[in-house]
């Protein structure tokens, strides 16, 4: 993959500059943004549901295994903070499974959806300057957020000094050093441009979380709803198919004159047809240690 590139954000067609800024780190340039333009409602799906009925269906069978399996690592159910909760399905799976719950979303219209569909308990602003008082937590949550702020360090830093001793903090991102993101490039779906700031490998993951006193328990090359969908956009993307065509699709957020174009329909057929060759490559990928996106689990020490 070259140093650098140019993205496109597919909501408004800007382009952004993706450059390495040191081994396994990538950023987005400019590393400002107007948040209202790049984070309007659409993105949030206010007022309705975000993805169709079955694949948010699938995703909280995904979040149920995933509250679960953190709670018996942890060994009790204590405190959980989610941070990025979005819409609070994995925040709300934690609740229902017995935890004390506070989550945290970047602007009030975000922190609305959660409040509203589960009655969740969210925080507004920057986790690196949100005043938490003493409390602390027993498993804390980065599920996609990482990449959206401005600094990893500041903000792993941050998340640790927030654990209780012996603490679980789980983080995913796309992972940048994949295979699929160096084929990709600037038609990666999981860039995301601008609102993904840095774009990170696995091996600068597992450095980063080392470097702040904690030990790593668990590594995931596998993610369902992500890689298969990841692959199959990415690869309509590079046939010159419009850029992120089906997940504006299934996102709900094409003009009306729009949602039955050929093109979509083409998109959607397509994706029938990749579906099946997209998930063995995910599981071979995964078997690899080379997915999309990588999980870690990691243990305040």
């Amino acid at each position: 993959m070259s140093n650098e590139f140019y993205a496109k954000d597919y909501i408004t067609g800007d382009e952004f500059l993706v450059y390495e800024y040191i081994d396994g780190w990538w950023k987005t340039a400019p590393d400002k943004v107007d948040y209202n333009k790049y984070y309007p409602d659409l993105y949030y799906s206010k007022g309705r549901q975000r993805f169709p009925f079955i694949i948010e269906a699938i995703q909280n069978l995904l979040y149920s295994y995933r509250s679960k399996y953190l709670i018996r690592l942890n060994k009790q159910k204590g405190t959980v903070l989610d941070i990025g909760c979005g819409p609070g399905h994995l925040l709300n799976q934690f609740l229902n499974n017995g935890c004390i719950c506070k989550g945290i979303e970047y602007s009030d219209v975000a922190a609305e959806i959660p409040r509203n569909k589960y009655k969740l308990d969210v925080l507004v602003g920057d986790i690196s300057k949100i005043n938490f008082e003493e409390m602390k937590f027993d498993i804390i949550v980065s599920w996609h957020t990482l990449e959206h702020m401005e600094d990893p360090h500041v903000a792993v830093k941050k998340m640790v000094e927030l654990l209780n001793p012996g603490g679980l903090l789980y983080i995913s991102v796309p992972n940048i050093g994949s295979t699929e993101a160096m084929i990709s490039k600037n038609n990666w779906f999981h860039l995301d441009v601008p609102r993904h700031l840095n774009h990170y490998s696995d091996q600068f993951m597992k450095n980063l979380l080392v470097t702040y006193n904690t030990k790593i328990l668990d590594i995931s090359y596998l993610n369902l709803e992500y890689d298969t969908f990841s692959t199959i956009q990415s690869w309509q993307n590079r046939i010159g198919i419009e850029h992120n065509l089906l997940y504006k699709s299934l996102k709900n957020i094409l003009p009306k004159d729009k949602k039955f174009a050929f093109d979509v329909i083409i998109a959607y057929v397509l994706a029938v047809l990749f579906f099946p060759v997209a998930v063995l490559n995910n599981i071979y990928r995964a078997y690899k240690r080379d997915g999309a996106v990588v999980s870690i689990i990691a243990k305040k020490i």
